[in-house]
């Protein structure tokens, strides 16, 4: 063998992210992979390294360990190992390639690149599933107990896996990971099949599940090798509570939690709970540590209407917070339970007394007058508030809301601003 020849059969590859890394010599076929690879103190950086062949003489697994990546002496050793495995090749020159290219690409970590000020509007949030989740963000989905969360959520992940827009929403197609703290592989794939069929999607499922036990930053490398492998982009998180591995209050294990959903590089959406103090606003309803709140870019509430004996429920999907982009209006979604079906159909929260209740007081208070002018004292029996307060909204968008120039009864009257009717000026 001359020496080009040889140089060809050690050229090799290096692909992967997240800090697992796959190098593969196609001439040699031979492939190595490097993962939960560590930084110590004295500068020396170890990881896991597994080598496996689809060379007649030693196909399959052949070594795996930890290696240190800037020892001579652990790669003399290794190699040594391999060479009684497989005898024919230079494994002292496959492993200073694996380990001078992994050390590049982990010490180069996500390149640097120049703001050049020039985003068009055309720049602004993008969608994997607009407008609900915000693409390669943290998005939230919170409330109480059977306000319908999981549910929304896998709805969410049958959309996306199939690339079909419906609901109201504008979907692109995605390969989702389920990441389950709360049930089993069976309640899941049920719900999962069941939503399929409501949605008339036939065909072989493409969503990949997993129950987790562990934090997610506890069990972050195999979550991160499940979205390398797979190509992943949308993890769903189900719940957050469990996925924290710790007290929700405390900044340090939120902060953990979302680091690690940071360094997957996909689009999540987390499923979380309430706190006990319903009646406060409802940044301060979610369960746990402000940092919740904070590092969510994208964050809806749920409410639900629940109808004692009914096989159906109505789902109200509220914004409360949005980083880089519009606030979007409410949204009402019916979950109906068939034969071996479930379907969501939109519905207007503003046409459902229980949910309505829920909306912000101006967006109330633009219900109430839909349908033409009111005293302020109707507004109060309709609204279940003061007059005080009634008038304050009134005040504080009166660009929304205008006041007629006549009265009934010696009452003032108000009606939307696009709403208003020249005739209303002259004649009550």
């Amino acid at each position: 063998m001359n020496q080009h020849e040889e140089t060809n059969l050690y050229e090799f590859e290096i692909s992967g992210r997240y800090g697992i890394y796959y190098i593969d010599w196609p001439n040699l076929r031979i492939r190595g992979k490097v993962e939960r690879i560590r930084e110590h103190t004295d500068h020396e950086v170890k990881g896991e390294v597994m080598i496996t062949s689809e060379r007649p003489e030693s196909a399959g697994h052949l070594r795996q360990g930890r290696l240190n990546l800037t020892s001579p002496a652990s790669r003399r050793t290794l190699a040594a190992s391999l060479a009684r495995r497989e005898a024919f090749v230079d494994w002292d020159m496959v492993l200073e390639q694996l380990c001078v290219s992994v050390l590049r690409e982990f010490r180069a970590g996500i390149p640097e690149s120049l703001l050049d000020g020039n985003a068009g509007v055309e720049e602004g949030p993008r969608y994997l599933i607009d407008p609900m989740l915000v693409q390669d963000e943290v998005n939230i989905i919170y409330g109480k107990g059977s306000s319908g969360k999981s549910y929304f959520a896998q709805y969410l992940s049958v959309l996306a896996d199939a690339g079909l827009s419906a609901g109201g929403l504008c979907v692109e197609p995605s390969k989702v990971l389920y990441l389950d703290w709360e049930t089993t592989r069976r309640e899941i794939n049920s719900r999962v099949s069941y939503l399929r069929r409501g949605l008339g999607i036939e065909g072989v499922c493409g969503i990949w599940y997993k129950r987790m036990t562990a934090a997610l930053h506890t069990d972050l490398e195999t979550v991160k090798d499940l979205v390398v492998q797979k190509g992943i982009s949308l993890v769903v998180v189900d719940s957050l509570a469990s996925a924290l591995g710790g007290e929700p209050e405390s900044a340090a294990v939120c902060l953990n939690m979302f680091n690690a959903l940071r360094e997957l590089e996909v689009t999540s959406l987390c499923i979380h709970h309430v706190n006990k103090q319903t009646t406060a606003p409802k940044e301060a309803q979610l369960f746990g540590s402000n940092y919740i709140y904070n590092s969510a870019r994208n964050l809806f509430q749920l409410h639900a209407d629940i109808v004692p004996q009914s096989r159906a429920m109505t789902i109200g999907v509220y914004h409360v917070k949005m980083n880089n982009g519009p606030m979007i209006a409410d949204m009402g979604y019916e979950l109906a339970f068939g034969e071996g079906t479930v379907t969501l159909e939109r519905r207007d929260v503003k046409d459902n007394p229980e949910l309505e209740q829920h909306q912000r007081n101006v967006d109330r208070l633009d219900n109430a007058l839909r349908d033409g002018p009111l005293t302020v004292g109707d507004l109060v029996d309709k609204l279940g508030k003061s007059e005080s307060q009634i008038r304050n909204l009134l005040s504080q968008y009166n660009q929304k809301f205008f006041k007629l120039p006549t009265k009934v009864n010696g009452l003032d009257r108000y009606a939307r601003a696009m709403q208003i009717d020249i005739d209303e000026w002259v004649n009550p």
